[in-house]
């Protein structure tokens, strides 16, 4: 993977400074009696308002330190969404099921929408 590609599939997370949503961890889990692995994500509510539905989006790499097969996406990323209800200053965690094989580590995880209680929603630059 070389750096040209990285950055620019990385555009989406330059307002995550501005997120209502901050992102703790995020690795990859062995799924139990499988040689797949999911992705589990935790994080925190960093708004002033209570949130209803998140979106998410993750990329990661193999042993090789290439793109890893994330189940039906492609070039190492994956997506996935909760929708959870979660009050501000609240942490919360999920697995998603990506069956992939070889993920080794997860390189970025980040937020693309969230749907707010009130009705309103906060959507990242895409």
């Amino acid at each position: 993977m070389n750096g040209i590609t990285n950055e620019v599939n990385f555009k989406d997370t330059i307002t995550q400074s501005e997120a209502p949503v901050k992102i703790l961890s995020a690795r990859p889990v062995q799924k139990e009696y499988s040689n797949y692995k999911d992705i589990r994500l935790s994080y925190k509510n960093v708004s002033n308002k209570t949130i209803t539905a998140i979106r998410f989006k993750w990329h990661g790499l193999n042993a090789f330190n290439e793109p890893a097969d994330m189940g039906i996406m492609s070039d190492g990323f994956g997506g996935g969404f909760s929708d959870d209800r979660l009050r501000p200053g609240k942490t919360d965690y999920g697995v998603w099921s990506i069956l992939s094989r070889d993920l080794k580590k997860v390189t970025k995880a980040w937020v693309t929408e969230v749907v707010f209680e009130d009705g309103t929603k906060w959507e990242s630059d895409k």
